[in-house]
């Protein structure tokens, strides 16, 4: 029996694109279950090959050609059509998984995580532009609707963490083949359910714009630049957050992978339980910058305070872990969901700059994590992490809200 408040979700659509939506549902949780599954062992793995430092700078080498490809999206878009290119994105991608897991050299392994790197956010900005054209001008629902598609990815993303600590064998050199492997064939239900759902689809009229006119445009768009900022401080906190912590968690703190399977997977819950009722309230109540801006001030607070925890007390880890996932749920479906209210589906371009935030992000964030590392003790990251955060509030404050 439906709820109330996931009637207040579907009520808008027809049949026909309920289903749509739902069926779009479930192709996310297996990209988001394959993608979570890797995301936080890819720093560890690499360090089976290359250097700490270089491990940085293969993410920045990473995030700069991922940043290209999303500059030229709409080109692809235009060339094959929406369906296509999320098929043969896929079909690279399990490639790359495989690649990766079999690789016995360093340049092997580098190339494969770097191809892993671009592919992803390719494969969410495709699922995007389904989702858009899904809700169509029904914009007063996208903070609902986008909050649980953020909690479809969360839910998938908490499980992960669980499943990756099982996989990983050998704890004292802990191989990670078994992850790789299972990542790449649960791209196999999600390929069978692009094929049968979305063969058909209908791709809007893409625009043909400059590099150079795109970024006039999120000049000249106040509202739009200054989201797509804060949309940069997110994407930098999950930077470090993926790149950092499980290092700093394994090598530093002494958990287990197994045990950081358990804080991570604690970590976030936050998103499953906070991310939908914020979208709805973000639609029906405040808008979004208030709650934007408290998320930031909770993201700067608690990771500053995972600098002092005792590096053996799983407890106290999983309670600052699951602080800090809860502000970056409110910053993350608030800023969705006041991008996503201001773009339609055929607005490719405006989608793939703010979706290279990310790939933005992790160019200076890998580049200043590892010069701060070469500085400081480890533990003194989540410090300035904290204080890198605080500028977010304030570009928040700029945003003119929705309600």
């Amino acid at each position: 029996m439906r709820t109330p408040i996931l009637t207040n979700v579907f009520n808008y659509f027809s049949s026909s694109k309920e289903q749509s939506l739902k069926t779009l549902y479930a192709a996310l949780i297996v990209l988001s279950l394959h993608s979570s599954l890797v995301i936080f062992i890819n720093s560890s793995y690499l360090e089976q090959f290359f250097k700490s430092e270089t491990v940085g700078l293969l993410y920045v080498v990473a995030s700069a050609i991922s940043l290209v490809t999303f500059f030229y999206s709409s080109t692809y878009l235009r060339k094959f059509g929406n369906f296509k290119l999320t098929v043969f994105l896929t079909l690279l991608e399990i490639l790359a998984m495989f690649g990766m897991a079999f690789a016995q050299s360093a340049i092997i392994s580098g190339i494969f995580f770097v191809a892993h790197f671009v592919l992803i956010p390719l494969i969410y900005l495709c699922l995007d532009v389904f989702m858009e054209a899904i809700i169509g001008n029904h914009e007063k629902q996208t903070g609902s609707v986008r909050g649980l598609y953020l909690v479809v990815l969360s839910i998938a993303g908490a499980v992960a963490p669980a499943i990756t600590g099982f996989l990983i064998t050998n704890e004292a050199t802990p191989s990670f083949d078994a992850v790789y492997i299972t990542s790449a064939l649960l791209l196999l239900p999600f390929l069978a359910i692009i094929t049968l759902y979305f063969s058909n689809f209908k791709d809007p009229a893409y625009p043909k714009s400059s590099v150079r006119g795109l970024l006039t445009t999120y000049a000249q768009e106040k509202d739009t630049r200054n989201v797509f900022i804060t949309q940069l401080h997110l994407q930098f906190f999950f930077t470090w957050m993926v790149i950092y912590t499980p290092l700093y968690l394994a090598s530093v703190a002494g958990f287990s992978w197994t045990e950081i399977g358990y804080i991570l997977f604690v970590a976030l819950l936050a998103y499953v339980i906070f991310e939908y009722p914020i979208g709805v309230v973000a639609d029906k109540y405040l808008g979004e910058k208030e709650m934007m801006a408290f998320g930031f001030f909770v993201i700067a607070v608690s990771t500053s305070w995972l600098a002092f925890l005792p590096q053996g007390d799983i407890v106290m880890w999983m309670i600052a872990m699951f602080v800090t996932r809860v502000g970056a749920s409110f910053v993350e479906v608030t800023s969705e969901s006041y991008f996503f209210k201001h773009t339609k589906s055929e607005d490719s371009d405006k989608i793939s700059l703010f979706r290279s935030s990310r790939s933005i992000a992790s160019i200076y964030g890998a580049l200043l994590g590892s010069f701060i590392l070469m500085q400081v003790e480890f533990s003194f990251i989540f410090i300035v992490l904290g204080a890198l955060m605080v500028p977010g509030i304030f570009f928040t404050i700029l945003l003119k809200d929705t309600k």
